[in-house]
């Protein structure tokens, strides 16, 4: 059933701003005696903009309490500045990641994307200088545990995208060489046309 707002209505939800929405429902419905639930006195509130102080946020005075502790409750598991966690590896130590590559730590401190690059890279940095932007080391037997430097081969990501399309992996050894070489003239073709 429809219930029709009357000014008296109104007027009594607007005289009692602190009361909760809920409260105030039961309290309307015992006075008036009609059905007003919590969400009809809700949408009738923001209808005709009776006020209500308790929004179901945090004021200025309750959040006083919370700026004068520093920390949460179980402050003591958290670290320390200077504690590293226990599983922590040392500089120069090698992982296996979830893709089966082999990674080295280079760093210790930043995001642990810049501590941890692949060993191929790595080996291939150490005897040729930084690799350029845009550019990977990849692995010509396909074997991720063979880091010597005649199987480790820098292409930029252009050539890598055309040398998977042609299923690279599956060509024999002697040929994919020539295989890089041909999509490498190819991708010299492209950015002169």
């Amino acid at each position: 059933m429809r219930l029709r707002w009357t000014n008296e209505l109104i007027d009594f939800a607007s005289a009692r701003p602190d009361m909760r929405r809920a409260d105030l429902a039961v309290l309307m419905s015992k006075k008036f005696g009609l059905d007003i639930t919590h969400s009809r006195l809700a949408n009738a509130c923001n209808r005709y903009s009776i006020p209500s102080t308790p929004k179901g946020r945090f004021t200025s005075e309750a959040m006083k309490g919370n700026q004068i502790r520093k920390g949460a409750p179980g402050n003591r598991t958290t670290f320390k500045p200077g504690n590293k966690p226990k599983q922590t590896r040392p500089l120069w130590s090698e992982k296996l990641n979830k893709d089966g590559k082999w990674m080295i730590k280079i760093g210790m401190d930043g995001k642990r994307s810049e501590n941890w690059i692949s060993k191929a890279r790595h080996t291939w940095q150490k005897a040729n200088g930084e690799v350029p932007k845009g550019h990977v080391v990849v692995q010509l037997d396909n074997n991720r545990n063979n880091f010597d430097l005649d199987n480790l081969v820098c292409i930029s990501r252009a050539v890598l995208s055309q040398i998977n399309k042609k299923r690279f992996r599956e060509f024999p050894p002697e040929l994919k060489h020539t295989v890089i070489t041909m999509e490498k003239l190819n991708e010299a073709i492209r950015k002169n046309l």
